[in-house]
């Protein structure tokens, strides 16, 4: 063993002993790169026997114990052990040798004998033997409580430890040289438990070695000028002896920081350069988080392209937790003080691009510190990043992440809001101002993010660029500041565009919302999130304030943008943010006199509906009789519907009744009508008795074949408003008897003149038919009859050739291919597939809540794999809801659907198809995906999948008509049934295959190719061996060792073998389906809550019900105070928790 020295042996004997130690060590003369595959270690020198010393561990504990103790201050255990260490350094060595090995979960122990006779490596082997193989688990990775500050204890205790022996211990040639060495042993263990542990403490070590070297490089510094300044006084002054006392310190210190360079050496190349790319996670991570530390607190040694190039290289590792940890290490060297960024240029040119992709990490975490690093960098130097660099980040404040696109949006607002090119004259609309702007330095910030999003070509995703700045630019609150660049008149060439006017006039209405609300755009957090106190003040105080100020510049702005739609309808979405009280207490009622009158204006003379429906909204929210304003706007309501009737009726009985079929009259009574349709959702139209509206509806409707499309499509919707209405008005629990009739025969009429039209009418009247009889199915369910019996006459239930009917629109305008792909705009395409999603939402809704039945959800679950990228969530959220109404008749849906895939097959195939054919294909992936709808309890689904083959077998041996000995058309089918046999038990495989038996009795003599498919179908029933490599889906897990157990296999591997790059990957789990997600979820509402805002007839009854998730009127609808059952609620078929002999009994049947 080395021998104690004192800490002041000079530098060349220092290094000889540095480099001798034990095992594994390399000898730093022969090695000036610090790669890993630089040559072998040196063999380690023989140990010499000492005397044996007996002694306790300190307090009379181990020091295992001490450090899973919540309690313990790590600062006395670690001064308690250097007391230990210096009365017996073997037995300071011996304890803490313990203290590592079970820190790694080992149950092993070392006893004096095996210290003093056994190497390092001998010791090892025989801890690894006494590990523990039952269990993967060790304390480092333990959630159990007791061991939840243990890897912070340890990195305490290692600091303290070398901290109290930095000018004495450090330096003995012992007490490192033999911790850094047994650790490192244990790094190169194959145990994952001795090699996890053993890489934390070591890097911990090493990074309290960096400290105290910081802290020598400083004492001779230090030294160095107080020896110069000695040196250079007059010869009279000089003091000999303290001359020589400073010199004898700086030789001293030199030796000092000396050994820790050979020791940080070794430990690096020991350790570091095999650890950082361990085959475990948490590994690489430690070992490249500590090299970060040790380049920040010594870049004097470690800011160097041979250190650097590690961080540079984990930029690409596999884990996302790895990349982080990686991205926050190189974001803290940009940090550093000046005097370092030339050394960071080399790695900056060579890993810049990769750290620009990493801002579109998979992970958001890494993305977020991606695009924070890029902002440290370019804070540091400005011209690094290219400019179609920093466009790749811009674009990422449309993120439906908000954290990236904060991160984004503070990029942004350095670079082109706050920063330089905020300031640049060449840039569009940010030169001089004049007039009114050159007091606020607002209005350059402001015309920099119109003209950043006007370049962005993303208009319609104003909310995501707005509350991505929210938080970071107060510009956005500056009403002032927008509303006068607006009304700016001045002709120069700093004013606006009028494209630039209306993406402002989009930005300030986003604005309003996320002042007023709060709330995050959709996909950017929960859908109903909870404002915590402090928000809900400021927005009440942002509400105030806004209200304020546009109560009086609302009419002026719509007086100037009046004409363009687009701005109107932006607008108009102002107002509905507004603080009512406003107008009484700051008594403004003239400019709400004012705006009334504007919006009267705005509806007499404009005939888009967005904008008339904006009118419609402005009215609804101002209607609220607990605000003093609600008698005026109440009656300027009421007023201007009647108008609106006064000049439908007056189309109506020109174009109707009288047969004009003038251009002229057709356009009055389609502007007429889409005028009374957008009010009839806040107003009841229906009460008025200026004209029988209702009859004006069916009367057109039942001639609607002569009328244009447009104005039977608001016909409709007129109608289904006006029956809410007259819903709404009824007393759920004693309604008039006289009204209830009433209804009844009008929801009766107008059901069966919507099924009328679903026969003869065109694509667009057809589809917003489709919507409104599922919608209104919805309103007069049976369900409704549960909560209120005495509305029990008003239920209407479809009848088997209207549900024929629902399901044949399926086929012809959901479930088809898009043929005109190269012709259609992409706007368009994204339009036309949200209202497909929300026609398919509107069925299956009637579907989960059990208003039809579930075999009705045929041809949707025969389209889950085909359609799965545009429908994959609706039909997934209908699977599951229906399993949960019966999974028995669920079960049987999902084998119809099936058959009926193979049916089309077949007849595309010419009438019949094998399972060899490639088109088979399709149907045992749907079957596949229908296994994985029924889990791993085979005990819970035994029913639903026992009848799913018991439907699949009275398909499959269906014998042709006129060949009774013939093979059956559909045998091949029973390969596609293979797939759900593994998802029955043992006893039912046997109960399925008396079912197969009973039906094969009257089958002639199955033999040959062509009955393959029986065969091998009863044989996989018949047999009691595992079936997977038949039918399964999936890959299991086998049964033996857990991960991190030894085998002894591996015991005998090679030293290099722990080194291994490359992890074996885990089996594929089952259920994958879960993780794939729908390319156009965030573009429909559909599938989602309701679009429609104010909570809507369809949303508020949809809610209400709990299922809401899957229908949403794109129509404004009345609201309604009523609820729903839930469809748990109601009767459910289907027998649950049958005995092995009940099945029997049901599938004999």
């Amino acid at each position: 063993m080395p021998g104690t020295r004192k800490a002041k042996l000079v530098a060349k004997e220092t290094i000889a002993n540095v480099q001798q130690p034990s095992t594994r060590r390399r000898d730093a003369s022969q090695a000036s790169s610090t790669e890993a595959d630089e040559g072998d270690l040196m063999p380690p020198p023989p140990r010499q026997k000492r005397k044996v010393h007996h002694s306790k561990t300190s307090a009379g504990k181990p020091l295992f114990e001490l450090l899973i103790s919540t309690r313990a201050d790590m600062q006395s255990v670690a001064q308690d052990w250097v007391e230990v260490y210096k009365n017996d350094r073997d037995t300071g060595l011996l304890q803490m040798f313990q203290l590592f090995i079970q820190s790694s979960g080992c149950r092993g122990h070392i006893d004096e004998e095996m210290q003093a006779n056994m190497e390092f490596a001998e010791i090892i082997r025989k801890m690894t033997e006494e590990f523990d193989e039952e269990s993967a688990d060790y304390p480092l990775i333990m959630a159990d409580r007791n061991y939840k500050k243990l890897r912070a204890n340890l990195a305490d205790f290692i600091r303290h430890v070398i901290q109290q022996c930095q000018h004495s211990f450090v330096y003995d040639g012992y007490l490192v040289d033999n911790i850094s060495s047994f650790l490192t042993g244990l790094t190169d263990s194959q145990v994952r438990a001795f090699r996890h542990t053993s890489t934390l403490l070591t890097m911990k070590l090493m990074t309290a070695l960096v400290d105290v070297a910081v802290s020598v490089e400083q004492a001779k510094e230090n030294a160095r000028r107080q020896y110069e300044s000695e040196k250079s006084k007059h010869q009279s002054k000089k003091a000999g002896e303290r001359l020589n006392a400073l010199q004898h310190k700086k030789q001293e210190l030199d030796q000092n920081h000396t050994e820790l360079l050979n020791m940080l050496t070794f430990i690096f190349r020991g350790v570091f350069v095999f650890r950082y790319r361990d085959v475990v996670p948490d590994i690489r991570s430690i070992s490249i988080n500590e090299l970060g530390l040790w380049i920040c607190k010594l870049p004097s040694l470690y800011l160097e392209d041979s250190y650097l190039k590690y961080l540079g290289w984990t930029l690409y590792d596999r884990v996302s937790d790895v990349r982080l940890t990686c991205v926050k290490a190189i974001s803290s060297l940009y940090e550093l003080e000046d005097g370092y960024e030339n050394k960071l240029e080399l790695f900056t040119h060579r890993f810049k691009d990769r750290i620009v992709e990493m801002t579109l990490d998979k992970d958001y975490e890494v993305a977020i510190a991606a695009v924070k690093l890029i902002l440290v960098i370019t804070k540091n130097n400005s011209n690094v990043m290219s400019l179609r660099d920093a466009e790749n980040v811009y674009e990422l404040v449309f993120s439906s992440n908000r954290g990236v696109a904060q991160a984004s949006a503070d990029f942004l607002n350095f670079k082109m809001i706050d920063g330089p090119e905020g300031e640049e004259s060449d840039a569009p609309s940010r030169g001089k101002k004049s007039g009114a702007n050159e007091q606020n330095p607002n209005y350059a910030k402001l015309k920099t993010v119109v003209q950043f999003f006007h370049e962005s070509e993303l208009h319609e995703h104003a909310t995501y660029l707005v509350d991505s700045l929210w938080d970071i630019n107060p510009m956005l609150k500056d009403w002032k500041a927008m509303t006068e660049l607006l009304l700016d008149e001045s002709a120069t060439d700093e004013a606006l565009t009028q494209d630039q006017e209306s993406r402002l006039i989009d930005i300030m209405s986003c604005c309003v919302h996320q002042a007023a609300t709060g709330e995050y755009p959709p996909g950017r957090g929960a859908a109903h999130r909870k404002l915590t106190g402090k928000e809900q003040k400021q927005a009440r105080d942002d509400k105030y304030d806004m209200t304020e100020h546009f109560i009086e510049a609302l009419p002026t702005l719509l007086s100037k943008f009046g004409s363009e739609k687009e701005n109107i309808n932006h607008l108009l979405k102002i107002a509905t943010h507004f603080d009512l009280d406003v107008y009484t207490k700051s008594r403004k009622e003239k400019h709400l006199h004012h705006l009334l009158n504007m919006l009267r204006d705005l509806v007499e003379k404009q005939s888009d509906q967005s904008t008339l429906q904006a009118c419609a909204d402005v009215f609804d929210y101002f209607c609220n009789d607990q605000y003093s304003t609600f008698a005026k706007v109440d009656l300027a309501k009421s007023s201007l519907v009647d108008s609106l009737i006064t000049k439908y009726k007056d189309a109506w009985l020109l174009c109707i009744e009288e047969g004009d079929s003038s251009d002229e009259a057709i356009y009055s009574l389609y502007s007429a009508t889409k005028k009374l349709h957008s009010f009839s959702a806040i107003h009841a139209v229906h009460a008025t008795t200026i004209i029988d509206i209702w009859e004006s509806v069916m009367r057109t409707l039942k001639k609607a074949s002569k009328v244009p499309d447009e104005i039977v499509v608001s016909m409709i919707s007129m109608g289904t408003n006006m029956l809410l209405w007259m819903l709404k008005s009824m007393d759920n629990k004693s309604p008039d008897k006289s009204e209830l009739k009433s209804l009844k025969k009008k929801s009766t009429s107008f059901m069966k003149v919507l099924q009328e039209l679903l026969l003869t009418a065109n694509a667009m009247t057809l589809c917003e038919t489709f919507v409104t009889v599922c919608d209104l199915l919805v309103v007069f369910s049976p369900q409704i009859a549960v909560l209120y019996p005495a509305l029990e006459p008003l239920v209407y239930e479809a009848n088997e050739d209207l549900q024929r009917q629902l399901c044949s629109f399926l086929t012809e305008y959901i479930f088809t291919a898009d043929d005109n792909d190269d012709t259609t705009d992409d706007n368009d395409k994204i339009d036309e597939m949200h209202n497909k999603r929300r026609r398919l939402a509107a069925f299956a809704k009637l579907v989960t809540c059990n208003i039809v039945p579930i075999n009705n959800a045929i041809e949707i679950f025969k389209n889950y794999v085909k359609f799965y990228n545009d429908y994959g969530d609706i039909i997934k959220y209908t699977l599951t809801k229906c399993r949960e109404i019966s999974k028995v008749n669920t079960a049987q849906t999902l084998a119809m659907s099936l058959a009926k895939l193979y049916e089309e097959v077949a007849e595309d195939n010419g009438g019949s198809i094998d399972s060899r054919n490639e088109k088979f294909g399709v149907i045992r992936d749907l079957a596949r995906r229908f296994t994985l709808t029924f889990g791993l309890d085979q005990v819970k689904n035994r029913e639903a999948v026992a009848a799913l083959h018991k439907q699949g077998i009275g398909f499959a041996l269906r014998k042709q008509a006129g060949d009774e000995l013939g093979v059956p058309p559909n045998l091949s089918f029973l390969d596609v049934l293979c797939e759900f046999v593994n998802k029955l038990i043992k006893q039912d495989r046997k109960v399925v295959g008396m079912y197969l038996d009973k039906h094969m009795a009257n089958l002639p003599p199955h033999r040959g190719d062509e009955w393959a498919p029986l065969n091998n179908y009863r044989a996989l029933l018949v047999n009691d061996d595992d079936t997977r490599s038949i039918a399964s889906t999936s890959v299991s897990r086998p049964r033996g060792r857990r991960q991190g157990a030894r085998t002894p296999a591996n015991r005998q591997a090679g030293p290099l073998a722990s080194t291994a790059i490359k992890a074996r990957q885990a089996p594929p789990q089952e259920d994958d389906v879960a993780s794939v997600s729908c390319s156009m979820s965030v573009l429909s509402t559909g599938s989602g809550q309701g679009s429609d805002a104010g909570g809507r007839l369809g949303a508020s009854i949809l809610s209400e019900h709990g299922d809401a998730t899957l229908i949403s009127p794109s129509r404004a609808r009345p609201k309604l105070t009523m609820r729903l059952p839930a469809p748990s609620e109601l009767l459910i078929d289907g027998a649950e928790g049958a005995d092995e002999s009940d099945l029997e009994n049901f599938l004999m049947e």
